[in-house]
């Protein structure tokens, strides 16, 4: 687990993303592909280009061939909700309970050819 929290600029950001970068090649060396839950509870952008950094990286193509599904946990407001119904899709889920991020990861199957 890889968690940062509180009011996070773009400069906290790139910092974690890196650290979150290094942690997922680990596993990828180790383990292949896998299921990724990203927790953002407890975070606060602390402007627009944090938050669009973060969006970014979270929708950017090497995060999503080295992982299977992802869930990603929101604290609900509306515009979280906003941006659940805009950037799901298939493999890519929004929750607002934890638990809920868990049972959907756990009900995933991939079969790859």
């Amino acid at each position: 687990m890889h968690r940062i929290t509180g009011d996070i600029d773009v400069e906290e950001l790139e910092r974690g993303i890196d650290e979150a970068n290094e942690e997922i090649n680990k596993i990828i060396d180790k383990y292949g592909r896998f299921n990724l839950i990203i927790d953002l509870r407890g975070i606060n952008f602390t402007d627009l280009a944090a938050h669009k950094t973060w969006k970014i990286w979270s929708q950017n193509r090497l995060i999503k061939e080295k992982a299977n599904h992802i869930a990603i946990v929101l604290t609900y407001s509306p515009h979280t909700k906003a941006e659940k119904e805009l950037m799901e899709t298939e493999t890519v889920q929004f929750f607002f309970d934890l638990n809920d991020s868990i049972n959907w990861l756990q009900n995933s199957v991939t079969i790859r050819k």
